[in-house]
């Protein structure tokens, strides 16, 4: 499938994964690497994927990296 894959530093806090997975659902899994945190993203039009930015710079969320492809 393809997607987007968000890199975020740090690893999110309980109430921040739970605020994207009740707003978003099935379209973004979470999970934490090495101090990161991947957010592998399908099936989101650009304005969900606006309002997932968003979401994660207004709880203080650095992005590191944005990148398209397989979503796996």
């Amino acid at each position: 499938m393809t997607g987007l894959q968000l890199t975020v530093a740090g690893r999110l806090p309980t109430a921040v994964s739970d605020t994207i997975r009740a707003r978003f659902g099935d379209c973004v899994q979470i999970r934490p690497v090495a101090g990161r945190t991947l957010l592998n993203v399908a099936d989101m039009d650009q304005p969900a994927l606006r309002a997932l930015l968003i979401l994660l710079w207004d709880f203080g969320h650095d992005i590191l990296c944005l990148s398209s492809g397989a979503v796996r």
